[in-house]
């Protein structure tokens, strides 16, 4: 009889002890949690040519494949992107870019609100209203195209002031 109470306490007092070995132990956060803050980042995207772009930003913001950046510049070569906000799918090089979104080359300046970006083509494209200045003048229009190598911009329903 007492060696069955005996064996009774160790079990209890085991199972006491593994219980507090197993809740010392911290929670991992689930998937739709993961979430990292990056500040001061530099990156390289890689497209079929090689390096495609480097992109600096103040802050970034990581979930999952997502990667949210502020105070953004996007360069290839002699192209300067940049923007208040970018979005970008780190796995297909896909997003957008939004706030103040200015595209400068030796040409000119290209400026408008949001831009839709594909970094491993080069390529970015909108909808939205954007101007287009350079030392001749000043084009307007809604809804445009542009590829980086070479460098084409495309713009729908333009209006050119020539000076």
């Amino acid at each position: 009889m007492l060696r069955i109470f005996l064996i009774c306490f160790v079990l209890i007092f085991a199972s006491y002890l593994a219980n507090l070995w197993i809740g010392s132990y911290r929670i991992l956060p689930s998937k739709g949690e993961d979430v990292g803050i990056l500040e001061g980042i530099n990156i390289k995207v890689f497209g079929s040519k090689g390096i495609e772009w480097r992109i600096k930003g103040e802050r970034a913001r990581l979930e999952n494949s997502l990667v949210l950046m502020e105070q953004v510049e996007f360069r290839s070569e002699d192209t300067l992107l940049v923007a208040d906000k970018a979005l970008v799918d780190r796995i297909t090089g896909e997003g957008f870019l939004e706030g103040n979104v200015k595209l400068h080359t030796k040409e000119g300046m290209l400026g408008t609100e949001r831009a839709e970006v594909k970094l491993k083509e080069g390529i970015a494209y909108g909808d939205g209203y954007i101007v287009l200045r350079d030392k001749n003048g000043v084009v307007e229009g809604v809804g445009w195209n542009l590829h980086v190598k070479p460098l084409k911009v495309i713009i729908k329903n333009a209006k050119a002031k020539l000076e």
